[in-house]
């Protein structure tokens, strides 16, 4: 049997890689890298062939300083991408290849109802995306974001690394913060076969790669990108592989100048990451009723699951529609996160009024005013029932307005 995994990370509860299987004559196994819930695929066979030398005029240079130096220069540009699909969301790893674009694995962003992006090492710049470009013979996408990106923008090498180059790959390996690893290059121009499909001229190195990295750049000294992390052999150690920058450039640039999605999720009802589904609602206020942040934390948690039953349930009657299929129509493809309850006043009846916060990504023909994201600021007046709470009644903070674009 030999295997290849797609380094997508599955986070429920501990990750998992997305593989797929299928017989092959050698004992190989190998993993595509991109971070994903998604179930296991019947898998793929690799092939590693033997690469022909590189002429001395297309060597690069390694360039000088540390990957230290060099990991604070550029993490601003890197993204962890989190999409909403119909197997169950992921995680992977992008970069920005000019302010507003980001270069990412295809198997990251495939299927995909909406995107969300954090860039750098504390995720404190955050964007929605739209899928304008994808080539799965290369593995290869490109992500037109919703505002310009004030972060490092990476370059392509016109050439392949030397065999034995220094090379460190950053990215989001298992759902961990970004992280940077290091290791070499091994050789040039592999071959390797994923799920029937050959993907020629890949770089293969020794740089720990998991799922989570997929899509992540793979730098030298000099800052330029020299691989996209791809793909992992499961049966061995320290072998994995990256798309080359010859192979990247030939699509990225061609796909500059598209606007319109070019990926949907083909179900009625996609769902976030596992570890959307557990929102962590934050009350930096402190003092606010456990029970309310259980509920909202659960309410949140089941919109992210496509849980359309329990959040149905946790409507009051006059809110929630005939039945749960209705709630699909507004709330498919909708992944929220930052949920802040700020305060929970009771009110008459014991009722409480709660301040909540949070932003929200979705596919344009699900948001309002055709919005990727959106940032709202609501009081949910619950209504206390069976022990637990029910929405009543929704308006803006203070009858102010009730979001704004991202």
């Amino acid at each position: 049997m030999a295997g290849v995994v797609a380094l997508l990370v599955a986070l429920g509860g501990g990750g998992w890689i997305l593989m797929g299987r299928q017989d092959a004559p050698a004992s190989k196994q190998l993993v595509a890298g991109a971070t994903t819930t998604r179930p296991t695929a019947p898998s793929a066979t690799v092939t590693v062939t033997k690469s022909p030398a590189v002429t001395a005029s297309t060597t690069p240079s390694q360039g000088t300083g540390t990957f230290a130096d060099l990991y604070r220069r550029v993490n601003s540009g890197v993204a962890r991408i989190e999409s909403t699909t119909c197997d169950g969301g992921g995680i992977g790893t992008g970069f920005l290849v000019d302010r507003n674009h980001v270069a990412t694995a295809a198997h990251v962003v495939d299927g995909a109802a909406a995107l969300s992006l954090k860039f750098g090492d504390k995720g404190s710049t955050r964007a929605s995306g739209t899928v304008v470009g994808i080539d799965h013979d290369t593995d290869m996408a490109l992500i037109k974001i919703d505002h310009p990106v004030d972060g490092h923008v990476f370059s392509l090498a016109t050439a392949s690394p030397r065999v034995g180059d220094e090379i460190a790959a950053i990215g989001f390996p298992v759902d961990e913060p970004m992280t940077l690893t290091r290791g070499s290059v091994s050789g040039l121009r592999r071959s390797i076969e994923i799920d029937g499909t050959n993907r020629s001229g890949m770089i293969q190195t020794d740089t720990a790669i998991n799922p989570g990295n997929s899509g992540g750049p793979m730098l030298e000294l000099d800052g330029k990108v020299y691989g996209i992390a791809d793909a992992k052999r499961t049966d061995a150690e320290g072998i994995a592989y990256a798309v080359s920058p010859e192979v990247a450039s030939s699509n990225l640039g061609a796909w500059r100048g598209r606007s319109r999605s070019v990926v949907s999720a083909p179900c009625d009802a996609p769902v976030a990451p596992p570890n959307a589904q557990d929102p962590d609602v934050q009350t930096p206020g402190g003092d606010v009723d456990p029970s309310v942040v259980s509920f909202f934390d659960q309410y949140f948690g089941a919109i992210n699951g496509a849980d359309y039953q329990t959040v149905w349930e946790l409507l009051s009657p006059r809110l929630r529609g005939s039945n749960p299929s209705s709630l699909a129509d507004g709330l498919a493809t909708t992944f929220d996160t930052d949920v802040v309850v700020h305060s929970a006043a009771p009110k008459s009846s014991g009722r409480m009024l709660a301040h909540v916060s949070f932003t929200s990504f979705q596919s344009p023909d699900k948001g309002p005013d055709g919005d990727l994201c959106d940032e709202w600021d609501l009081d949910y007046l619950l209504t206390p029932v069976g022990g637990s709470w029910q929405i009543n009644a929704v308006s803006g903070y203070q009858n102010g307005p009730t979001h704004k674009s991202c």
